[in-house]
Parts: structure tokens; C-alpha cells; sequence
């Protein structure tokens, strides 16, 4: 065989070999996607279990976006928690980058229960 035939016979074998999938790491959810997950579709039956909470914080102040969740389908004082770890990890991270936001202050929604699901209310959207 020639070096030219024994290197593409080498390669093809290499690539044959390592074809198979291999197990790779698991992802972990981020801070941000277990948070968002634990929301998720905020089912309801009253509004009196529909609330919402900051998430994020703008250099400026204030949250990025107000999530809107059900008492009824989340651990409130979980959600709580790990809405603060982010807000606090987000804050440290605007001061050390020194960035900056449009300052625009958002507007709390008033939250509903409708048609099974909380969300806000009409004019609050």
C-alpha cells in the first residue's frame, strides 16, 4: 500500500471509530431556566393564588420583566430565593461591567386568572 492509501485507510478508521455517539456531560439548567421552569404555565383557578415577581436587575434599577406564577403549581419561598440569588448575581455583574440600561421603570402588572392560567390583565400587558 501506498502512504497515500495507508493514511486514508487510517483516517476512514479513525472516523468509523469515533462515529458511535459518546456519552456527553449532562447540562445542568441555568439559575434563569430553573426559575422560569418553576413558573411555568401558572395554572389557575382563582386569581387570589396569581402573583407576580421581578426577575433581573436593570444597572438602573429595577427588574428586567415581571414573571407572572400561580401559589397553586410553585413553592413560593423557593421561587423567591432563587429570584433574589439572581437578582443579587446580576447586580454584581452590572456594577463589575459597568453597565448601563435604558432607566425606564416597568410597570408592575395587575395579574387575573383566565381561562385557567394567570396573566395580566388587560391594560397591563
Amino acid at each position: 500500500m501506498t502512504w497515500v492509501a495507508l493514511t486514508l485507510v487510517a483516517v476512514t478508521g479513525m472516523a468509523l471509530g469515533c462515529s458511535g455517539k459518546q456519552p456527553g456531560p449532562t447540562r445542568e439548567p441555568s439559575l434563569r431556566e430553573s426559575i422560569v421552569g418553576q413558573v411555568g404555565k401558572a395554572p389557575c383557578s382563582s386569581p387570589s393564588v396569581c402573583r407576580t415577581i421581578g426577575l433581573g436587575v436593570k444597572p438602573c434599577g429595577g427588574p428586567h420583566e415581571y414573571l407572572i406564577y400561580s401559589t397553586a403549581a410553585t413553592d413560593s419561598v423557593r421561587l423567591a430565593r432563587e429570584v433574589a440569588r439572581y437578582n443579587e448575581a446580576e447586580a454584581k455583574r452590572n456594577r463589575e461591567k459597568g453597565l448601563v440600561s435604558d432607566c425606564r421603570a416597568l410597570v408592575r402588572p395587575q395579574v387575573s386568572c383566565i381561562s385557567g392560567q394567570c396573566a395580566a390583565s388587560a391594560g397591563t400587558q
